[in-house]
């Protein structure tokens, strides 16, 4: 899992290569800050793969049929739920087109693609994941991955597309990455559904995708952020594109070599706390985030202009970013550590800590509103170590939060599990 990932990682880094120049600092912004959309269109995804990675650890056969009836009624909400967006989109295109500084509208429709993409993966990876299926968990990451770098090589860098055509690429690897999914999860779509009510499942959904949705904004606001809060004529003043992207580009880059020590975590805590049964992997999971994401960030440190001439090897001018990936890097890993002890929470069904993430969000929320009119008047570099330095801060103290919330053990509900 933790090979596949680095893996499609790697192909990931290899599209800012290959996307950046031929792009330009301007589009390549737009592309970086509609990736961002995308994640926070997908927030409902986020928890549902916990949800159902959760559920789908359970081992009995009725368990199982009641996880694929919830499935298929989760799916067709989903479509429900995009369809409504879509048509939001189509009569607001114009607002999203001014807020975003969008230079053609029409890049709307393969975001608009790729954001069912991202809601309906999640549902099938946590099918898989739960599963422990790690070896088709692998092969989606790859898909992802490399069907976006193959998409980009083709769309941008030999038919020299623009964003447009970057945003249809990434449509392309999000819907390899779900047609994987789903067909990795196939041994539970042909469980016939059990005669249990789903309403209870359904209404459990709503603790998962919050405690996802505080995660996802603590750690992903910052491009959406700066790219609706800065004026138009400022853009030679902040060049967002070279001086603050690259790095942020960096930080997500750096996450991606810790998440999988989560993902394999989650099934494995949810199934021992189901048995009622003890698991040392939520120390394990931490003890490698914390090596393995404090060794990268240690290396961004000292070598801060190293990673993004790796990176960004065929545009130079991204380089000049350099003095900000420390400070992205470490604030990536407040969150990383952050997102497995939630996970572990999440993963036991344990919400105590939500009304302390729901909090520390709205205050982070409070903050960077608080800070909007103000950026503008900073030097680029203060501006943007600020919001880096806020992330970081509330990360950490979401870390705090959920440790001493749930220091005292809970004791497990009678009939863990779909049942």
């Amino acid at each position: 899992m933790t090979l596949a990932t680095v893996a499609s990682g790697a192909a990931m880094t290899l599209v800012h290569s290959f996307a950046a120049k031929p792009l330009g600092p301007e589009e390549y912004a737009t592309v970086g800050t509609l990736l961002r959309v995308l994640l926070f269109l997908a927030i409902p995804g986020a928890g549902l793969q916990v949800l159902f990675a959760q559920q789908a650890a359970a081992t009995g056969r009725e368990a199982l049929g009641t996880v694929a009836k919830t499935a298929r009624a989760t799916l067709l909400m989903i479509t429900a739920g995009w369809l409504a967006v879509a048509l939001a989109t189509w009569f607001g295109h114009g607002w999203i087109q001014q807020t975003l500084k969008l230079h053609d509208a029409a890049i709307l429709w393969p975001t608009l693609g790729a954001a069912w993409a991202s809601l309906a993966l999640p549902l099938f990876s946590g099918l898989v994941q739960g599963r422990e299926h790690f070896g088709t968990l692998g092969a989606v990451a790859l898909a992802n991955g490399f069907g976006r770098l193959f998409a980009i090589v083709g769309l941008v860098v030999v038919a020299h597309g623009k964003a447009t055509a970057a945003m249809w690429a990434a449509f392309a690897g999000l819907a390899a990455a779900a047609a994987v999914a789903a067909w990795g999860s196939r041994d539970v779509w042909r469980t016939a559904g059990s005669a249990a009510a789903i309403g209870p499942a359904l209404q459990r959904l709503g603790p998962f995708v919050l405690s996802a949705g505080c995660l996802l904004v603590l750690s992903q606001s910052d491009v959406i952020f700066l790219t609706a809060v800065l004026p138009a004529a400022s853009a030679e003043h902040f060049r967002l594109g070279t001086h603050y992207l690259p790095a942020s580009t960096i930080g997500f880059a750096m996450t991606q070599f810790t998440v999988p020590l989560a993902v394999v975590m989650f099934p494995k805590i949810a199934r021992s706390f189901a048995r009622a049964e003890s698991s040392d992997a939520l120390q394990l999971a931490l003890l490698g985030t914390a090596v393995v994401g404090g060794a990268a960030a240690l290396a961004a440190t000292l070598l801060p202009r190293l990673p993004l001439q790796i990176l960004y090897f065929r545009s130079p001018d991204n380089w000049a970013a350099a003095p900000l990936v420390p400070w992205c890097a470490w604030a990536m890993l407040s969150f990383a550590l952050a997102n497995v002890i939630v996970g572990d929470r999440m993963a036991r069904a344990d919400f105590r800590f939500l009304p302390w993430a729901v909090a520390l969000t709205a205050g982070f929320l409070g903050t960077l509103a608080w800070l909007a009119p103000r950026l503008t008047s900073w030097e680029a570099a203060t501006a943007y170590r600020t919001v880096i330095g806020t992330i970081g801060g509330f990360n950490l103290a979401l870390l705090a939060a959920v440790h001493f919330s749930t220091r005292r053990p809970k004791p497990a509900p009678a009939g863990q599990g779909l049942r």
